[in-house]
């Protein structure tokens, strides 16, 4: 009995640390998710507006539907406004209105920050 006792008393303070790291998990998550959103809107508002190739798509998830979209992973050539090809590899939430009306092949409006030309994120308004 007093080993059985033993062993409960250890395993608390591993169950606190599992719930602090848990927790500091998904507060990490959350403010990521919420500063990528907020750098989306900005460049949305901001950024530099541009037309990008879609050359390669694949959804990556499931339907949200909280939010209405699927996560879809791009690779894109966007063409800055100083006509430089720029490669581009993002994951955007693809609003289900829209599945279907953007393709392979088809050319996307999309916003960048002139220092990062390879994280320009979709204008959906405009597709």
């Amino acid at each position: 009995m007093h080993q059985l006792a033993t062993a409960m008393d250890m395993s608390k303070p591993s169950s606190i640390i599992f719930v602090v790291v848990a927790a500091s998990l998904v507060v990490f998550f959350i403010v990521r998710g919420i500063r990528k959103n907020n750098k989306r809107k900005r460049l949305l508002v901001e950024g530099v507006a541009a037309t990008a190739k879609v050359n390669k798509m694949n959804q990556i998830g499931g339907t949200n539907t909280a939010s209405g979209a699927v996560a879809v992973d791009f690779e894109l050539t966007v063409m800055t406004r100083e006509g430089v090809s720029v490669n581009a590899k993002i994951r955007e939430p693809m609003p289900l209105l829209k599945l279907g009306r953007l393709s392979v092949g088809d050319e996307a409006h999309v916003r960048y920050d002139p220092n990062e030309p390879d994280k320009p994120v979709i204008d959906w308004s405009k597709v």
